[in-house]
């Protein structure tokens, strides 16, 4: 069996991601975390890159212990704005597509997270929004929510194990 590769593509995403200009001029800066966040992280303008992470095995070839491997990293934007309304809504929204956009950008433009012997595509896949509203905070400050979910799937051509 080949070594896994999703904790290094994960943390090689992270890497890109954080110094994404475009992404880093962002205002409220956007948190990039690398694990589920806890209550004392920020609690708004967050990418939780990798919460969950599932991947397959096939032979790349005969008789060579080598591997391609598809991998599935499960991603979630959090964008939290305080206020009520049609408005106020349309900006968290906008603001997580905003977010959104930048990862799927850096995937589709620039070089992406060497893994393995090589990374042979990745992309996002199976994206899903959410948006509600809610209460934050001991008094209940009235907030729109919107959540953006959706996986970074790649494929990795990996050497036998070492």
């Amino acid at each position: 069996m080949s070594d896994w590769t999703a904790p290094a593509f994960i943390d090689a995403l992270e890497a890109l991601l954080i110094v994404r200009p475009t992404l880093v001029a962002m205002v409220p800066k956007v948190t990039v975390f690398t694990y589920d966040p806890n209550p004392d992280d920020s609690i708004t303008d967050q990418l939780v890159i990798g919460y969950r992470v599932t991947d397959e095995k096939e032979p790349a070839a005969v008789g060579q212990g080598r591997y391609d491997e598809t991998v599935t990293v499960s991603c979630e934007i959090l964008i939290i704005r305080v206020g009520a309304g049609g408005a106020v809504a349309a900006a968290a929204r906008d603001r997580a597509a905003d977010v959104y956009g930048e990862i799927d950008n850096e995937l589709r433009t620039d070089p992406l997270p060497v893994v393995g012997d090589q990374t042979i595509h990745a992309q996002i896949r199976r994206d899903e929004m959410m948006q509600f509203p809610s209460t934050y905070g001991v008094a209940g400050v009235a907030v729109r929510v919107c959540v953006i979910r959706f996986d970074v799937e790649y494929t990795a051509r990996t050497s036998p194990a070492s």
